[in-house]
């Protein structure tokens, strides 16, 4: 169903998250080009952004293999 373009957008999501993170960890290491009211933000924002988009993901997949298990079962998801 819409299983291989979600999966895709979660994967360039993260992907490019990950990229901002690495860039910006460099330059704090290079220790020149940091800015805390732009660099610093960003930092915080895409962390929390990929701790949130993995723990959506997680609970979505866990949520969608209980309902495929008791579709298999017989049993109604409400109960």
């Amino acid at each position: 169903m819409l299983y291989i373009p979600m999966g895709f957008m979660f994967l360039a999501t993260i992907t490019t998250l990950v990229q901002r993170i690495s860039v910006i960890v460099k330059l704090i290491l290079a220790g020149s080009g940091f800015s805390l009211a732009v660099e610093g933000l960003q930092l915080v924002v895409a962390v929390l952004l990929v701790a949130l988009a993995v723990m959506v993901a997680f609970n979505g997949v866990n949520k969608l293999a209980r309902v495929k298990a008791e579709d298999h079962t017989g049993k109604t998801a409400n109960s």
